[in-house]
């Protein structure tokens, strides 16, 4: 990890490489990463899941969860940037 100069861990578990970066986060970000973390899956592999993402995502759920990863990735911008 940028921070620790070690490799992450082989995982798409969003929740789990936070909690072993060195980086702080408030709740409401810590939050928005255990909301993410389930979609990282089935969009990198949209086979793994029952159904079709599009299909079982509504548009406004996207929409939403876009807008909280952007946050998300700014908050850890911000983090590394930090002294």
């Amino acid at each position: 990890m940028v921070k620790r100069r070690e490799m992450p861990p082989r995982t798409h578990d969003l929740v789990e490489l936070t909690r072993l970066s060195a980086l702080q986060f408030d709740e409401e970000t810590l939050a928005s990463i255990a909301e993410l973390s389930p979609y990282y899956s089935v969009s990198r592999y949209p086979n793994a899941g029952l159904r079709r993402p599009w299909e079982g995502i509504s548009r406004k759920t996207a929409r939403r969860l876009v807008n909280e990863a952007r946050r998300v990735v700014e908050r850890i911008g911000l983090e590394l940037s930090a002294p």
